[in-house]
């Protein structure tokens, strides 16, 4: 199938001079196949994939989590539907009420263009911590670590540690280093990921059936947006 060229929402700046052009095509009856196996567990390995057969110019496991989305997005509205049905309950009346989201009509959220990864933070003792935004590799290791009972909040942002020149520290290490600052030096960590999320904000305005009052509806990702099924299928049909 035609490819269409990018543009995502990190403008590529995690990725360095490495990528230059990304291009997408539309899924295919051999990806609804590779699809149709996802599950919770395996969710993250199967992006991966599925999208090794439709993206170029970058692999699927170095995504920013915030591009895997924007993807994944774009897929739903390019390879299905770009209309998505959610069930919301007014904060005003509290009626219960259908929605069609348009998917295309989310606002992109891009990272700044003075962005460069490493990412330099400094401690509340002057020391300069490096990091990097959370990819979908990441997200793989975390739950292949979560599968042995292992509580991953340490591992996730341990992860996004980039080793300085003259040290390097194993993930163990890295997590014992988070240990040991105090909990104002880990806010900043876990900041600097919502300071720079980028992709998608997936909420979009609805009108209550009811009362007419405007609600602001958070839309998050499902996976029926890029497999359809059920009685998501029914708009599909054509006699």
């Amino acid at each position: 199938m035609e490819k269409t060229l990018i543009s995502l929402p990190s403008k590529r700046l995690p990725y360095g001079e490495k990528v230059t052009d990304v291009s997408l095509s539309p899924f295919s009856g051999r990806e609804e196949m590779l699809i149709a196996e996802i599950t919770n567990d395996n969710f993250y390995k199967k992006f991966v994939t599925v999208f090794k057969n439709v993206l170029t110019g970058i692999d699927p496991i170095d995504l920013t989590v915030g591009d895997m989305l924007y993807l994944l997005i774009w897929e739903a509205i390019n390879s299905f539907s770009k209309e998505y049905k959610v069930t919301y309950t007014c904060s005003t009346c509290l009626a219960t009420n259908e929605a069609i989201i348009d998917l295309s009509k989310f606002e992109k959220i891009e990272l700044p263009d003075s962005y460069k990864e490493p990412y330099a933070v400094t401690l509340s003792d002057g020391k300069v911590l490096n990091l990097r935004l959370q990819r979908v590799s990441d997200e793989i290791k975390i739950v292949d670590y979560e599968k042995n009972q292992q509580n991953s909040w340490m591992f996730r942002y341990a992860l996004t540690i980039v080793d300085g020149e003259k040290k390097t520290m194993d993930i163990v290490e890295k997590m014992e280093y988070l240990k040991s600052l105090s909990t104002k030096d880990t806010s900043m960590i876990r900041a600097f990921q919502e300071e720079f999320k980028h992709g998608l904000d997936m909420r979009q305005n609805c009108t209550c059936k009811n009362c007419d009052a405007l609600e602001l509806v958070a839309c998050p990702f499902q996976l029926d947006m890029v497999f359809p099924f059920g009685s998501g299928l029914k708009k599909y049909f054509r006699a």
